[in-house]
């Protein structure tokens, strides 16, 4: 009896470890980040290191008005890669002011091993990932200033 009960409580404990470890990875919010008139994409938000370091990876696609927002825990020289990504993107790297600072074009995937890390150039606070031509396609250069609604 006594091992049936702890057997029981093995197998509860596993399946909460494994719930909470996972939870994180799913804990996604949706936002909205708009520039030059009012032009504006859905995102999702991605506070957490995981989130972060996940980001897009092993989706096939991403809508066209769609994106990816990346909130860093504070200001700094912050990388982006493109480990298991299936499509290429731009990445748009803004200041705490919400200020373009500089834009990383037609990123294009790297499937394993040793991947390019490309990182801005000066401190960032925020991180935007679109598909590749996006920013160009809509109008989007240094200097500008992006609206996030979370």
């Amino acid at each position: 009896m006594n091992i049936k009960l702890f057997a029981v409580g093995l197998i509860i404990f596993v399946v909460l470890f494994i719930s909470i470890s996972f939870r994180e990875s799913d804990d996604l919010r949706a936002g909205i980040v708009c520039w030059r008139e009012g032009y504006c994409i859905d995102v999702e938000v991605m506070e957490s290191e995981r989130a972060r370091r996940k980001g897009l990876m092993y989706r096939d696609f991403l809508r066209d008005d769609a994106g990816a927002l990346l909130i860093f825990d504070s200001p700094g020289i912050h990388g982006e890669w493109m480990r298991n990504m299936k499509f290429p993107t731009d990445f748009i790297w803004l200041d705490e002011e919400k200020i373009v600072i500089h834009m990383h074009e037609n990123l294009t995937p790297c499937g394993g091993g040793a991947c390019q890390v490309y990182y801005t150039p000066k401190p960032a606070l925020y991180g935007i990932e679109v598909n590749a031509g996006h920013s160009r396609k809509n109008n989007l250069s240094v200097g500008d200033v992006v609206e996030i609604v979370i």
